[in-house]
């Protein structure tokens, strides 16, 4: 399963992917990170991902308080069978997506201890591995 996370802070960046790599191992399953804090790196990915992935994505991305949100639509274009999972302390922001119209999984607040941080990422790919078509 590839996984596809757009966070421009980097520790926050470190922080998923050290739990993808934990949850990786007790659930004993492959998963490929691809990683960055930059749009355009990110929108290339999406254009060129496989369908049936999982993207992670920041809300606020460099000083564009809703460019997360403007990148799920373009996911959800060109993937419309896509898991999207919002990991962000904008949790208020959970309404916009009705407005965007981008079915997001989840909204994880980075300010959860790491317990719980890391339960819902656990359970985003918990819910994906579930729902691939293999």
């Amino acid at each position: 399963m590839k996984i596809f996370l757009l966070e421009d802070e980097l520790s926050q960046q470190i922080r998923v992917e050290k739990h993808i790599a934990e949850i990786a191992k007790e659930l004993e399953i492959k998963l490929e990170v691809i990683s960055t804090g930059k749009i355009s790196e990110f929108e290339n990915y999406i254009q060129h991902s496989d369908i049936h992935q999982l993207y992670f994505l920041d809300i606020h991305i460099q000083d564009n308080e809703y460019c997360g949100l403007e990148i799920a639509q373009k996911i959800r274009e060109a993937n419309p069978y896509a898991i999207i999972v919002f990991v962000t302390t904008k949790s208020e922001f959970a309404t916009m997506t009705f407005k965007y119209k981008v079915s997001a999984l989840d909204f994880v607040d980075k300010n959860l201890n790491d317990a719980a941080f890391k339960k819902h990422i656990k359970d985003s790919i918990e819910y994906t591995k579930a729902t691939l078509i293999e």
